[in-house]
């Protein structure tokens, strides 16, 4: 029986990691023989230039699984074929499909030992990808995103779109070859990647017409209309960038000859302006550090009485507001002093209480689009109330705690995927994966840079993006396993104690750890 292509039986982790290292597309993979495990395989697969690695065990019939976390759905395979067949799919927990096989190298020449045996001559030209000599359209899309840089593009979009090339986009061709003169799946995916803009400009439009009004030119309210169909969300779209457009482009001429009017209305022209009063310094509120200022994020919820809203979070304003899209209301904003208590509920994690102005008044219950949504809400309204609080110590503090054993590879230029990760436990929602956090402790293993290289490594990614210069609090080191922690500047004047110990596990207790 031949070899199949991606199946390497006797190679290390590091070699294994060299050969995805060369292949270089997202996608990449290959199967080794677990060095660990007798009997057991490991799957390694490249992804945003990051090698995750993946254990296949068999159970007690010989079935074939991928380990993963308690509580996960565990698929079991009678072969390795099947098993990678399988996960060439979307959407089966890899962090991304299988889609690019990588071969053993051909050349081994003089360094292979005279006891090896020869390697099969078929093996490259055996694949479970399909046949190469003619690519599928959606194959060479696919292999088109891999060769663009998308760093600056949002993660989510990304995944979304590689979701279409590779499942959907299919679908649209054969739907093309029946006859069919538009993309169902295509604007379905861009309905779903415009669902934050949508928002957004809603909350826009809004704003922008509360501001018409007040000079007295009301502007064409733009009807709300519930879509049938991705044509009609997207055609509902285009309709309110363009009335976005026509309201922004004529506010300016608009209140100008508001303002006139009103000079001349009431003699104001000849009446010479007063110099501005010199500024007072008595109420300037000292500013901690210099951040990058954060994006309004706004959630859909369901409000008892009043139905649908949008609520937006302003943290660095320090303000909520609530879009009622319907009556005569507008949007309502709510400063940060008003918020005197959100209550969350065990039985409902989607559903909180928001009280106001005092808790004589009836709170505010706020159902969310889902739990991730609503745990989201809480955390940037915490953030907000923790921002404008006029405090010495903060009440609330946010510790981001990461491991890493990195097999003494040097690390990648950037860290920024490592340090905003959500982890695989309670996940926060996209809006707040970018916020930095207080406190970060990071734990490496077979680290091949000295202390002082990787700290600076360290503060340097997290410099790029938060804006936020961290101090180190210290670093410990036992020979190659090294635990660094780095606080916001804000913080660390409430550093009083550090200490730090580590102890030796390997013989006799004298030398390095046993490992795990």
């Amino acid at each position: 029986m031949a070899l199949a292509s991606w199946y390497h039986r006797d190679i290390s982790r590091v070699c294994a990691e060299d050969l995805l290292a060369r292949a270089g597309r997202d996608g990449s993979y290959l199967v080794r023989d677990s060095e660990s495990v007798p009997g057991a395989y490991a799957l390694c697969l490249l992804f945003q230039r990051h090698v995750h690695t993946y254990r296949i065990l068999p159970d007690a019939d010989g079935l074939l699984a991928v380990q993963s976390t308690q509580g996960v759905q565990v698929n079991c395979f009678r072969t390795l074929e099947d098993l990678v067949l399988g996960y060439q799919q979307p959407h089966k927990g890899l962090v991304t499909p299988l889609l690019y096989a990588v071969a053993p190298d051909t050349d081994t020449g003089d360094e292979s030992s005279d006891d090896e045996k020869p390697t099969p001559a078929p093996i490259n030209a055996v694949s479970f990808m399909g046949p190469t000599t003619k690519p599928a359209p959606h194959a060479i899309f696919l292999e088109k995103l891999q060769d663009l840089n998308t760093s600056n593009a949002a993660g989510d979009v990304i995944s979304l779109l590689n979701d279409y090339l590779f499942s959907e986009l299919p679908l649209d061709i054969e739907n093309m070859h029946k006859g069919a003169t538009t993309l169902r799946h295509l604007k379905r995916t861009l309905v779903t990647a415009c669902q934050g803009l949508n928002s957004e400009i809603d909350l826009t439009l809004a704003s922008l017409e509360t501001l018409a009004k007040v000079f007295d030119h009301p502007s064409c309210t733009l009807t709300s209309t519930k879509a049938q169909g991705p044509d009609m969300e997207i055609d509902n779209l285009l309709c309110k960038i363009s009335a976005l457009v026509s309201l922004l482009s004529s506010l300016e001429k608009k209140v100008l000859k508001a303002l006139q009017d009103a000079v001349t209305n009431h003699n104001l022209a000849a009446q010479p302006s007063p110099p501005p009063p010199d500024p007072t310094p008595a109420a300037v509120t000292p500013i901690r550090h210099k951040a990058r200022q954060l994006p309004v994020h706004s959630f859909q919820v369901k409000m008892v009485r009043y139905g649908r809203q949008t609520v937006s979070v302003d943290v660095d304003s320090g303000v909520l507001l609530f879009d009622r899209k319907a009556g005569s209301f507008g949007i309502e904003r709510v400063s940060h002093d008003r918020i005197v208590q959100i209550v969350k509920f065990q039985n409902s994690p989607a559903k909180v209480h928001l009280v106001v102005d005092g808790y004589r008044n009836t709170p505010r219950e706020m159902t969310f689009e889902s739990a991730q949504k609503c745990e989201s809400f809480c955390h940037l309204l915490l953030l907000m109330k923790s921002t404008h609080a006029q405090l010495d110590q903060p009440d609330l503090v946010s510790v981001f705690v990461g491991t890493w054993n990195m097999g003494g590879s040097p690390p990648p230029r950037s860290l920024q995927s490592w340090a905003t990760c959500r982890g695989l436990g309670r996940t926060p929602d996209e809006s707040t994966a970018l916020l930095p956090h207080d406190i970060y402790a990071l734990g490496t293993q077979e680290n091949p840079q000295g202390e002082r290289e990787w700290t600076e490594h360290v503060k340097a990614t997290l410099r790029s993006y938060t804006q936020v210069d961290f101090k180190l609090v210290a670093v410990q080191s036992l020979w190659n396993i090294r635990l660094a922690v780095f606080v916001k500047p804000e913080h660390e004047s409430g550093i009083s104690h550090v200490n730090t110990a580590s102890v030796k596990t390997g013989l006799g207790n004298t030398l390095g750890n046993k490992g795990a």
